[in-house]
């Protein structure tokens, strides 16, 4: 990835590292699959046997995420795995009274999936999210929520001299996040680098709708020597990580880069995704006519002189952009009338002391 404002990359490793130890057949991963309208919930467990031919008994259950107490628990067939096998098994378990996630009632469930050799635990929200294919609004749970929040850059915070361990502690990020929601936003982009893991585990406890942005942000400079087949292979583990996180409603595949390499990579990948969550492709076409197409309008922008723009002027615009007379910010039409998501707009950026960063130095020049 690359990012055109940071001055610097910190190097190391800067999210937390684990060492599991279990016996056989283990759980390499689980994905986990809520149907609202059913009231149920699909399990789709990966089981992987590296010691001799052997059967195991499997077991599935859904808990309460906080108390532990078990909801509904399934006992599978006795699984018989060949050494060096893997192999997908389903569990569908009802939830007839199942609460419902949303950034209002961020209720969580847990998963336990139990083997003659492991017990592996995820957590997961019972909540459902797309665009409406008429409206082109968002809908949570199949009722229209308005998007409203903000962006976290926490690689370009990294390189705040005064950030000290911040990013690492847990009770700074619950705070940040119960500030964002006491602004009255819902969501959030994590954008042009990925924070610790945790902060996605918040985001789910907090009720944090995140536009998940992989870090790439190229413009028009995309390198030529970056194809699809790598980003199909890092798009694959980064869904396979996140995808029970109900905070996680967007895959974003990168940010404002021209290129159709990250548009085949998302046609490859998003069929691994079986709650079929909406993709955004930066500047990059649309893959799917409910995919978002992303629109940065900065009508403050002005490089070298104070802006001219004044906010009188937004009740003389068409209230859509990529429209004639509108303001643009893509450099793409939106030929497919994707819905239009506005995750960047202002430049009127501001230091953590309240300054005018450099960026936006001339615009508030010419405002005050």
């Amino acid at each position: 990835g690359w990012d055109f404002e940071k001055v610097r990359y910190i190097p190391g490793i800067y999210d937390s590292v684990e060492l599991l130890s279990s016996g056989n057949p283990y759980v390499e991963n689980v994905q986990i699959v809520p149907d609202v309208t059913a009231k149920q919930v699909r399990a789709v467990v990966e089981l992987v046997n590296t010691g001799p031919a052997a059967q195991s008994p499997l077991t599935v259950a859904v808990t309460d995420a906080k108390s532990g107490r078990t909801v509904a628990e399934i006992d599978l067939p006795p699984q018989m795995l060949e050494k060096g096998e893997k192999r997908s098994v389903e569990a569908v378990l009802a939830i007839p009274d199942c609460r419902l996630w949303s950034p209002e009632d961020p209720y969580l469930y847990g998963l336990r999936v139990s083997t003659a050799g492991d017990t592996y635990r995820t957590r997961f929200g019972m909540r459902e999210f797309r665009f409406d294919p008429r409206t082109k609004m968002a809908l949570l749970n199949g009722k229209p929520y308005p998007l409203r929040g903000t962006n976290v850059t926490v690689l370009r915070f990294f390189e705040d001299a005064a950030r000290g361990g911040l990013p690492w502690q847990r009770d700074w990020v619950r705070n940040l996040h119960r500030l964002f929601r006491r602004m009255h936003w819902n969501s959030a982009r994590y954008c042009i680098g990925f924070p610790p893991d945790f902060w996605y585990d918040i985001a789910d406890e907090e009720g944090i709708l995140i536009q998940d942005e992989f870090p790439i942000w190229y413009l028009r400079q995309w390198p030529p020597e970056l194809k699809a087949d790598a980003l199909v292979e890092q798009y694959t583990e980064w869904m396979r990580h996140r995808w029970n996180h109900p905070s996680v409603v967007i895959w974003d595949a990168q940010n404002e880069s021209t290129t159709e390499e990250t548009g085949e990579a998302i046609r490859r990948v998003r069929g691994l995704d079986l709650s079929r969550r909406p993709w955004d492709n930066g500047w990059g076409r649309p893959q799917d006519p409910l995919d978002v197409f992303e629109c940065h309008p900065y009508p403050f922008y002005s490089k070298d002189r104070p802006s001219e723009f004044r906010i009188r002027r937004f009740g003389e615009l068409p209230g859509k952009p990529n429209v004639p007379g509108g303001l643009s910010g893509n450099p793409l039409p939106n030929e497919g009338d994707n819905p239009i998501i506005i995750n960047e707009y202002g430049w009127l950026w501001l230091t953590r002391d309240g300054s005018p960063c450099t960026l936006s130095r001339k615009n508030y020049e010419g405002f005050l």
